[in-house]
């Protein structure tokens, strides 16, 4: 698939298919071409080339009120004038299916019981979320897509939803395409996750995949906090590294061991560093350290269990595992 906008090309020759019931994310940075890309397969926008096929049918020419495709919005785009079951039945009543049973059963199903009839403007952010992921999972379409539609909740509210529309969207089988720049939240709500930059797809497979073997350094810096070295930074910085050539690789801030300078440090099946600790941050169970080598900073984590092992201004010997270190494309 191909999209320009005047001399700029947003779409590179995408190309990517969904298998029935998959839940699917588009991940990548604002600016990367996910929306547009989603808003050509809802029939928002058009393409300049290649085709969009559902279930054997070309429909990349069919208006979007005829493809049986449900979209979300960030925005939310409820009818402000309408209640709560009023903006959920209104896709039924324009095609003249009005299923009051229905729209009672969604709101069950959505947490929105006892609000049928409150108006937008009496709900917070995540019930507004709710009716209108509910508005368009009342239509059963083949394909729902949503577009960033947590990234405006507040954190507690979010991750509610994630399982919540996880949980709906395993139960309906829909066939569900998401876009998002989180990270963390792409890789808990994706059977596959698509990682784009630029208009065009860098790599895709599962959440574990995709997280524990990056193709490149666009990935590796952003599906989550690697330490990135290149060739010349490993042959600076890491003891032992010759033996994989002194290629770039990429080592998750988890995987690396800490021990103090009088511990005995086994490197069978490892490389080793020397570094001093920089800065200690505690967030939540994860105790984060700054570790400064000889020529690069580096970021290593350990799980909080009620003290911190380490001090601002020790040094440190780290123990890093051949498994840990990833080679980059």
């Amino acid at each position: 698939m191909k999209k320009k906008y005047s001399d700029k090309t947003v779409l590179n020759d995408i190309s990517f298919s969904i298998r029935q019931g998959e839940f699917v994310t588009l991940l990548g940075q604002s600016g990367c071409g996910k929306s547009t890309l989603l808003r050509a397969i809802a029939g928002i926008d058009g393409v300049d080339g290649g085709a969009i096929i559902v279930n054997g049918a070309n429909i990349t020419h069919l208006p979007s009120r005829k493809r049986d495709i449900g979209m979300v919005f960030q925005s939310y785009a409820l009818f402000p004038n309408m209640t709560v079951a009023e903006n959920i039945g209104y896709g039924l009543r324009v095609k003249k299916q009005k299923n009051d049973d229905a729209v009672r059963r969604i709101m069950e199903s959505m947490g929105l019981g006892g609000m049928a009839d409150k108006y937008p403007n009496e709900l917070s952010g995540g019930q507004q979320q709710r009716v209108a992921l509910a508005r368009a999972l009342i239509m059963k379409p083949k394909i729902l897509l949503l577009d960033e539609p947590l990234s405006a909740l507040d954190a507690k509210i979010r991750k509610t939803l994630q399982i919540e529309i996880k949980r709906i969207q395993k139960e309906m089988n829909i066939t569900t395409i998401f876009v998002t720049h989180d990270q963390k939240e792409a890789m808990i709500m994706s059977d596959r996750i698509y990682v784009m930059n630029q208009g065009m797809i860098e790599q895709h497979g599962k959440p574990e995949d995709i997280y524990t073997r990056p193709k490149n350094k666009f990935v590796a810096s952003f599906i989550g906090s690697y330490n990135i070295f290149d060739a010349k930074e490993t042959k600076e910085n890491i003891t032992g590294a010759h033996e994989a050539g002194f290629y770039d690789i990429a080592i998750r801030p988890e995987s690396i061991e800490m021990y103090r300078t009088d511990e005995r440090v086994t490197t069978h099946d490892a490389f080793k560093a020397t570094g001093r600790v920089l800065i200690r941050t505690i967030n939540g169970s994860i105790v984060n350290y700054q570790i400064q080598l000889k020529t690069k900073i580096i970021q290593v984590e350990r799980l909080f269990q009620g003290r911190v092992d380490f001090r601002e201004g020790e040094t440190v010997e780290l123990r890093i595992p051949l498994s840990a270190c990833v080679q980059l494309g």
